[in-house]
């Protein structure tokens, strides 16, 4: 960038904006965060890089000099990116499938592709073709990846699942199709030329300053408000069922709800090896039946389903009214109350006092 005045304000935009998201994410850095690294921030940070590098072509373009290539093709997968971490937000584990790589990669190949053709010797009849047969396959490409991820947060959504988790994705598909409909839809950068084209370009800065920081809140709410533990993981479930739902572990499941119907899961070090000695079976047929017939990811997730659900049971009950919540924890066969806490909500949608107190209003 070298002979450069300095920036205008549009272009502090873009250079500060990336920094800013950054450090919004510098306290999870302290809080240990790289120890508990989930998909949807690969996908941010993936997002975060690829915004800030369109931000930079569009507000500089040629007078980033020998970088400015480098910037346009490190910013071809925005959208790619902005629909894998929709997939990872809306479908947890479901979401992390091949595929949607190989489309993400098709984009970057045909616009990157084309612009290697852009900047070669020459010219021909043929390569005008390519270029343009590229450019097609990339944008329609890219166009229906912003499509699809809009439908992520609405695909399961329904009155069933908790307000909370209705709410983000209100505010999601909202936010998201009015930024699309500004910057991609209103604002086309082929359609612009000139003194429209120089304001088109303001307008996406923003717009992208805006989904950066939409990207941003999104994770920070998906880590404070965990995926209905319905929705996470339905893929592993049922192919794990498909696999080993015979007449044998179906009764073996049975048997499995019936000893939990004796609250055994109150002890709070169950474990698996007392269910399968309790009823003589091996450790490991317990848990395929717990992942497979049962449907739930693992032995903690089966064991805390029951313990919420005693506890829900206790919390909206008139006559435990004054019962503090770490006792009905422990009643309910948990050790202490931060993992209580975190359990409830994950399966709830809600915290174990706002349940309570909505429960016992709707009563009144």
């Amino acid at each position: 960038m070298t002979g450069m005045t300095g920036p205008s304000g549009l272009e502090t935009v873009a250079i500060a904006s990336p920094l800013a998201a950054i450090a919004a994410m510098v306290p999870y850095v302290r809080s240990g965060f790289i120890a508990r690294l989930k998909a949807h921030h690969i996908y941010w940070l993936l997002f975060a890089v690829a915004t800030a590098f369109f931000m930079l072509e569009t507000a500089f373009g040629a007078r980033l000099g020998l970088f400015w290539p480098i910037a346009s093709f490190m910013s071809l997968a925005t959208c790619g990116w902005s629909w894998l971490l929709a997939r990872s937000l809306f479908r947890g584990s479901d979401g992390e499938t091949a595929w949607p790589f190989v489309v993400v990669g098709l984009i970057v190949i045909s616009h990157g592709t084309a612009d290697l053709l852009m900047l070669a010797d020459g010219s021909s009849a043929w390569r005008g073709m390519l270029i343009r047969m590229l450019r097609n396959t990339g944008s329609l490409t890219s166009s229906a990846v912003l499509v699809l991820a809009a439908i992520e947060a609405v695909r399961n959504y329904s009155p069933d699942l908790p307000a909370p988790e209705r709410r983000f994705r209100q505010i999601f598909v909202a936010g998201y199709c009015g930024l699309v409909l500004v910057a991609v839809i209103l604002f086309n950068r082929a359609a612009q030329q000139g003194v429209e084209a120089r304001l088109g370009d303001a307008v996406r800065i923003c717009c992208a300053c805006l989904a950066l920081a939409g990207a941003t809140l999104s994770v920070y709410v998906r880590d404070r408000l965990p995926l209905p533990a319905s929705l996470s993981g339905r893929k592993t479930m049922r192919r794990r069922a498909a696999i080993i739902a015979d007449d044998d572990m179906q009764g073996l499941g049975v048997r499995i709800e019936r000893l939990i119907g004796e609250q055994v899961y109150t002890r709070n070090d169950l474990k698996v090896a007392d269910i399968a000695r309790l009823l003589g079976e091996p450790d490991y047929k317990v848990t395929q039946c717990i992942t497979g017939v049962l449907g739930f990811s693992n032995f903690n997730r089966f064991i805390n389903h029951h313990r919420i659900s005693h506890a829900r049971t206790a919390l909206t009950d008139p006559a435990q009214r004054s019962t503090s919540i770490l006792t009905i924890a422990l009643d309910s066969g948990f050790g202490s109350i931060g993992p209580f806490n975190r359990a409830f909500k994950a399966e709830t949608g809600q915290t174990p006092r706002d349940y309570r107190n909505a429960r016992m209003t709707a009563q009144q």
